[in-house]
């Protein structure tokens, strides 16, 4: 008997604080200066901003993370030049390429709570598919999350064809 309950899912997840950072449910609880684009399509959504555009969110009162740390999953159109800030404070500047492709940065923020996070595209265009921010990365084994198979995937798939 147990008293407890599990979630299972087939790729790892994280703990993550970021409202619709998929951009599933359009721009709700984003804010926008200056030039954008919504992208809509039946695989997702995306953000294309252009540059000198100001992608902000400001977040409820939440926990305090240790070692957080802003994703973004996105691919420059032009090479471009992004400013991430925690709150008012600049944390990173990052260089995306054109010839990067589509690929996911990381940021490693200040502990403690985000109040206010920032992107500000200081130069060139780029389309944004994902933001997350968290500190803790859930995980089962199948697949990461960039929905690679672990080898755990390999040995179930030999599993079911043995059976």
């Amino acid at each position: 008997h147990t008293s407890g309950y599990g979630i299972w899912g087939y790729r790892d997840w994280c703990n993550d604080k970021i409202y619709n950072g998929s951009f599933e449910l359009g721009l709700s609880h984003w804010q926008i200066k200056n030039d954008y684009q919504l992208e809509e399509s039946g695989s997702g959504n995306s953000l294309v901003l252009f540059s000198g555009a100001l992608l902000v969110q400001r977040m409820l009162a939440g926990r305090n993370l240790t070692d957080p740390i802003v994703s973004i999953e996105c691919e420059a159109l032009t090479d471009a030049c992004l400013k991430i800030m925690q709150n008012d404070t600049a944390i990173e500047l990052q260089y995306v390429t054109a010839l990067d492709g589509r690929r996911r940065y990381e940021f490693p923020m200040a502990n403690g709570k985000l109040q206010r996070l920032r992107i500000k595209i200081l130069s060139g265009d780029i389309r944004i598919f994902s933001i997350q921010y968290y500190s803790n990365v859930m995980s089962n084994g199948m697949r990461g999350r960039d929905r690679q198979g672990n080898r755990v995937v390999e040995a179930i798939r030999q599993l079911n064809s043995a059976l």
